[in-house]
């Protein structure tokens, strides 16, 4: 499967205007697949709800986002299919594993990642995986 593997940091601009959002639609609406962990979903309640309680969006949006929140994904790849390789990496790279499953699903697709966390596109390319920062 073709793509890009989407992690947190890009998708929750989807849904916040923030900085960088527009480049976050651009690459939402650039009809490539779009292949995340399955994990990136509570990634996306969590920010959302940390904005929602300082007043930077509606308190009700993360409950009423619910069913906007997949939809933009091509693929959502289970966490534990994951585990093996993102813990390799996360050793490799001494990088936090919760990243690291996002490196593993774009190495074990062959895919380029795209985020907007710095760190995670250091780790990225240290491990030669192709990323893009948005």
């Amino acid at each position: 499967m073709a793509g890009v593997v989407v992690d947190a940091s890009v998708a929750v601009k989807w849904f916040i205007a923030e900085e960088r959002s527009e480049a976050a639609r651009a690459v939402r609406g650039s009809g490539v697949d779009l292949l995340a962990p399955s994990s990136v979903i509570f990634e996306i309640y969590h920010a959302l709800w940390e904005a929602a309680r300082k007043g930077r969006i509606p308190g009700s949006f993360p409950r009423d986002a619910a069913s906007l929140i997949p939809s933009p994904f091509t693929k959502l790849v289970p966490i534990e299919d994951l585990f093996d390789s993102a813990t390799m990496l996360a050793t490799e790279l001494k990088h936090p594993v919760y990243d690291c499953v996002y490196l593993a699903l774009a190495q074990e697709q062959g895919v380029e990642i795209v985020t907007a966390d710095r760190e995670l596109a250091r780790a990225g390319r240290r491990a030669n995986i192709r990323t893009r920062v948005i």
